[in-house]
């Protein structure tokens, strides 16, 4: 018991400076990364494993603690293709980026649900462990103030940043294929 005790303590001591080297989270006393450390779940993936998937509900935001990952996004295929959809890759995640910022903004899906959608799917490019903040343990931080404004419109400013460059290209994708962005 005492070995799997001070395993678990070192796993978290780990994880607690992996978040304090996030820049995210730079701003954060000690008493706040423990509180979000608390808040999160540790989860593996193997190589090639989807994190979230594209129209998914999204309910958990991640924070990429080892490894790296591709993200990509369905797009209708050109003309006289097989295949319907083609997925493009409009971007890649090293250690310490975050992703899933969707779940936090309320982006509704067409399903009339109001639940936020995934916009992206994300595949792990190799092995990777990740912490996931579950939508309701952010408000909670918030509410709290543990997690500050300044983290908040950091995640809004990343968020509508990925969605300008993401547009960018989907439309080049595009215009390569001669058919309008979708």
């Amino acid at each position: 018991r005492k070995t799997a005790a001070r395993l678990a303590a070192r796993q978290k001591v780990r994880r607690s400076r992996a978040l304090r080297r996030v820049p995210l989270f730079e701003t954060l006393c000690e008493d706040g990364i423990a509180a979000l450390l608390d808040a999160t779940r540790f989860e593996k993936y193997a190589e090639g494993a989807v994190l979230c998937r594209q129209g998914a509900v999204a309910d958990a935001f991640y924070i990429l603690v080892v490894g790296s990952a591709v993200v990509s996004m369905a797009q209708p295929a050109p003309p006289g293709a097989e295949e319907k959809v083609v997925e493009i890759r409009v971007g890649s995640l090293a250690e310490l980026d975050f992703f899933g910022e969707a779940c936090l903004e309320g982006r509704s899906g067409g399903d009339g649900a109001g639940e936020p959608v995934r916009t992206a799917t994300v595949t792990a490019a190799e092995a990777v462990q990740v912490l996931a903040l579950g939508r309701d343990a952010w408000a909670r931080l918030l509410a709290e103030g543990v997690l500050n404004a300044g983290v908040e419109a950091s995640v809004r400013s990343t968020r509508a940043q990925r969605a300008v460059e993401t547009a960018a290209m989907v439309e080049a994708h595009a215009g390569r294929h001669g058919q309008p962005a979708g």
